[in-house]
């Protein structure tokens, strides 16, 4: 497995393998409304890594520097067929230490409540539980909001 952090220059010529992977996620729906993801990227100041395996990208994680001090974990998805071997995890622990070198104090993140396979990497990655919101997604699911402060690190 190879993971690499994707520069705006790399985007372009990447943007129709991501959107063939990324499917129906979070980041298509918010790309539609802008021109391309380049362009959402570049708004949102949102860092992306990719993983592949023999050249075919088959996860990616989405962070980004919120506020001062604040990093945000925007969303992340593995193929299917590669799941259950750590890819997330190590996506997500790429992520938190770049937060960290760009002088965060914790970092937040959030998943559906069913979403239990995330639930269980945040907790094993020290983030801590801080909020549920009930209900508040369209089919009536709640959100668990997390949070990992810089000393809680695993």
């Amino acid at each position: 497995m190879d993971f690499q952090y994707l520069s705006k220059e790399d985007i372009p010529k990447l943007e129709n393998e991501l959107f063939s992977k990324i499917g129906k996620d979070f980041l298509s729906r918010r790309v539609q409304k802008r021109r391309n993801l380049l362009d959402y990227v570049t708004k949102k100041n949102l860092f992306l890594i990719l993983t592949k395996e023999k050249g075919v990208i088959v996860g990616y994680l989405a962070y980004k520097l919120e506020k001062k001090g604040v990093g945000k974990i925007i969303g992340a998805g593995v193929e299917l067929n590669f799941r259950k071997r750590g890819i997330a995890k190590k996506m997500l622990k790429q992520a938190i230490q770049d937060l960290y070198n760009k002088k965060i104090d914790y970092i937040y993140s959030r998943t559906w409540e069913t979403n239990l396979a995330s639930i269980k990497l945040h907790e094993t990655l020290g983030f801590k539980k801080y909020r549920t919101f009930k209900n508040d997604r369209v089919n009536g699911e709640s959100t668990i909001y997390f949070r990992l402060m810089k000393g809680d690190i695993q």
